[in-house]
């Protein structure tokens, strides 16, 4: 295991010193600290520790961690996958604590987990695992009960990194609903997740809709962003347009990126939200507002010319500027997408920047009227 730790210098430089351990013989870590390094351990500001395996050894190390406030833990590739949660209660007594990562997890959830203090959290799985402990403590809510509304004034974190998580489609609407009203600058990241549709379920959430009903339109408040990440992830179609519905409804800045993600398309679904129209309805320009602006970036993914039709509808509808990018990206069938070019040149209230096919894929920037 090494453990990589840093002091705030006595000066007001800002500077840091770093101290670095490598312990080999874990059985005789207190025999191998000077009086000095057990002082230095005691004042770490922030510490990194690897290949960790949580036997009563590495326990030590985290009770004389005193006053770190930055912690990073990533967990041995040798330890073996564990079915029950890893307990918070081991780090329980950092009263300081402001940002944790727990990398390489091997374990099936995170129990007992306390927000507090934490301004930032990063959960990374080794294997995909529902954690239901983990998403009740982000959502504030019990585990065996997700309430309609979201306790979204609850959420404290500023960053949210979560990797390799399997998440119903209710608890994934509930928490970007939770990220997006925080009243606060929040930059959200997903890695290597799934979102499991359950249309059913996602009907009498709700309210049986015929069609994509989100929350209402937020007052502007353009004084904080929400930065929204998707990396490497499956998802159904409806999920990723009831993201876009959100953000684009948010009422404040908002950054939504999506990068090498599959987006699964149920198309006769995708056509009945749109009202099985074959192509994108000329529709006149609405008055826009340029308080604030919304950026969609869609990078190296395939979508489909029914789900971009859609895309393309949630942005001329709306009030404010909401500028799109596809950037490497192949739209299935291909021979649409002429077609797809020709009902853009004809929207009035958008405008194209780019439409452009390289090596890679299509590029294609569009902006709507101010």
């Amino acid at each position: 295991m090494i453990l990589k730790g840093y002091e705030e210098a006595e000066s007001n430089s800002h500077t840091e010193e770093e101290f670095c351990l490598q312990h080999i013989n874990l059985k005789s870590f207190n025999s191998q600290l000077t009086q000095s390094q057990r002082t230095k351990l005691k004042m770490f500001d922030n510490a990194q520790i690897d290949n960790v395996g949580f036997e009563s050894e590495d326990i030590k190390i985290f009770s004389k961690l005193k006053c770190v406030k930055e912690l990073d833990l990533v967990w041995s590739k040798s330890s073996l996958q564990n079915g029950s949660p890893f307990d918070f209660e081991h780090l329980s007594h950092l009263e300081y604590l402001i940002n944790l990562k727990l990398r390489e997890l091997p374990f099936s959830d995170v129990g007992n987990l306390q927000l507090r203090n934490l301004q930032q959290l990063a959960v990374g799985f080794r294997t995909p695992e529902r954690a239901p402990q983990l998403m009740a403590a982000l959502l504030q809510e019990g585990c065996d009960s997700l309430t309609t509304v979201p306790n979204w004034q609850h959420f404290i974190l500023r960053n949210l990194w979560l990797e390799n998580v399997r998440m119903p489609a209710e608890v994934y609407r509930r928490l970007v609903s939770v990220v997006v009203l925080s009243g606060h600058s929040v930059f959200f990241m997903l890695e290597r997740c799934t979102i499991e549709f359950d249309i059913t379920q996602v009907q009498k959430e709700m309210g049986n809709q015929p069609a994509l009903q989100v929350i209402a339109p937020q007052a502007v408040s353009p004084d904080y962003t929400t930065s929204i990440s998707l990396h490497n992830m499956t998802m159904p179609a409806e999920e990723f347009l009831y993201l876009v519905s959100v953000v684009i409804q948010s009422g404040h800045y908002g950054d939504f990126t999506l990068i090498n993600c599959t987006i699964e398309c149920d198309i006769e679904q995708v056509q009945e939200e749109m009202g099985n129209q074959p192509a994108l309805q000329v529709i006149a320009p609405q008055a826009v507002s340029s308080d604030y602006t919304q950026k969609i970036g869609i990078l190296c993914m395939k979508v489909s010319a029914e789900v971009f039709r859609r895309l393309l509808l949630m942005v001329i509808q709306s009030r404010h500027i909401v500028e799109c990018q596809l950037k490497s990206c192949k739209i299935n069938p291909d021979e649409e997408v002429s077609q797809l070019q020709e009902e853009m040149g004809n929207q009035p209230a958008i405008h194209v920047i780019e439409f452009s096919r390289d090596e890679f894929g299509w590029n294609i920037t569009l902006i709507n009227h101010v």
